[in-house]
């Protein structure tokens, strides 16, 4: 007696069709599972899932790991994800900032005093920074000499 394991069923079940529109006998006739039983051909066409109905020998995809499905629930409510490369020294303030700024009851004290302090100043263009230079003592006339003669 031969034992097969289950992705020899399908071949087998082509052989089998095919003896049997031959006018052949059972092509199975001597098989035994990986359990040790022989296989009857209601065996055979029940264990092919797809012609039977039989869903639960069929094989299905992966679903979302569970760590793909809690990042789409943190993004559901509103959280980002971000990646930081810092000092080991420093990985457990990093680590407690991230901390305030996720907890409800601290998040907005601790929003505000890192604002306080790490607030960008406002963006100002030349033009402004121009204007808002002090220029006392600083001689802005132009002498008149038209430089040195060339022959042309």
């Amino acid at each position: 007696m031969k034992s097969w394991d289950a992705s020899a069923i399908v071949p087998l079940l082509v052989a089998e069709a095919c003896a049997s529109a031959r006018g052949a006998g059972s092509g199975h006739a001597g098989l035994v599972g990986l359990g040790g039983e022989p296989y009857s051909r209601l065996h055979l066409i029940g264990f092919a899932g797809i012609i039977s109905g039989n869903v639960s020998a069929t094989m299905t995809g992966k679903g979302k790991s569970s760590l793909a499905t809690y990042r789409a629930r943190m993004e559901r409510r509103g959280f980002v994800r971000v990646e930081v490369n810092v000092r080991k020294e420093d990985a457990s303030l990093v680590r407690r900032v991230a901390s305030a700024l996720s907890d409800p009851s601290r998040q907005a004290e601790a929003r505000r005093l890192l604002r306080q302090r790490f607030v960008e100043p406002p963006s100002v263009n030349l033009k402004a920074l121009l204007a808002s230079a002090p220029l006392d003592g600083i001689d802005l006339s132009r002498s008149p000499d038209p430089g040195r003669k060339v022959d042309l």
